[in-house]
């Protein structure tokens, strides 16, 4: 029960930090929430299935690769997809850890690297945000 409660807070603080870190913010840049999910999921996986550092940091490379929410399933008319868009990003985060946990690797430089996250998604970030107080304090 403790590693659920553990996963639960893990999957709050980071997809929080991860909404201060667009700027101005997600919505703002005209996608979903989920395609921040992506990059958390495989963090929440990854803890309840015991991953190291290296296998969670492919985990969460190997599902931020892929699996990008633009804004449209909340925008406009709502079709059943709304309901989808985070469960979907969560079950490939999932299966991301899975595949790290048997040695799949994925793209260190997921969120900093050419053509990853801030590259692509830019121009704003708030890098700071991702770590100021972590361990601290809680979002």
């Amino acid at each position: 029960m403790k590693n659920v409660l553990v996963g639960i807070v893990l999957a709050y603080e980071f997809e929080q930090r991860m909404c201060e870190f667009a700027v101005p913010g997600v919505r703002e840049r005209k996608w979903h929430h989920a395609t921040l999910t992506q990059f958390v999921s495989p963090i929440v996986a990854g803890k309840l299935m015991g991953l190291n550092v290296d296998q969670m940091t492919n985990a969460i490379g190997i599902n931020g690769s892929h699996n990008h929410t633009i804004g449209c399933p909340t925008a406009g008319q709502l079709t059943m997809m709304k309901n989808t868009v985070d469960p979907m990003a969560v079950q490939s985060g999932v299966f991301a850890a899975l595949m790290a946990k048997k040695g799949y690797t994925g793209t260190e430089a997921v969120f900093e690297g050419k053509e990853g996250l801030q590259d692509t998604f830019g121009p704003d970030w708030a890098e700071d945000r991702m770590t100021e107080g972590l361990g601290d304090s809680f979002r």
